[in-house]
């Protein structure tokens, strides 16, 4: 994959909204190395949008495999993360205890966190264009 790619991560269909589009991916690109993942709230809050706009966003990365989407069972109390989901109508019906707090409860659906992790392909376009930059400065 080249450098090339990572223009098509700017070529964002709803024209009004691609301007706030180019700032996030802007975002991210000067501030990859402290972001492992990322939630709909946390654009929204950062760029002063809408969640629906950033959860717009998000889908439009992830249709172009900048990242991809990850569900975790998170505790109601501390917000730890209990483990990865893979199916969140298949919970486990047992009671989990907190390994961080050590609440007891019952997983439901409003336990689960959907967060965006930049994919394989995003970091390595990501390094390629950091290592081509160092080299033009």
């Amino acid at each position: 994959m080249s450098l090339i790619t990572l223009k098509k991560y700017l070529e964002y269909p709803n024209k009004k909204e691609e301007k706030d589009f180019c700032r996030f991916i802007d975002y991210l690109m000067n501030n990859i190395t402290t972001i492992t993942a990322i939630s709909p709230s946390f654009i929204s809050e950062k760029f002063n949008i809408s969640k629906r706009e950033a959860q717009k966003f998000l889908q439009h990365a992830v249709k172009t495999n900048f990242f991809e989407v990850e569900q975790q069972l998170i505790c109601p109390k501390c917000a730890y993360t209990i483990d990865e989901i893979t199916d969140p109508n298949n919970l486990p019906k047992e009671t989990i205890v907190c390994e961080d707090c050590g609440l007891e409860f019952t997983p439901k659906k409003g336990d689960i966190f959907v967060i965006y992790k930049l994919s394989e392909e995003a970091k390595e376009v990501i390094n390629k264009f950091f290592r081509n930059k160092g080299r033009q400065n």
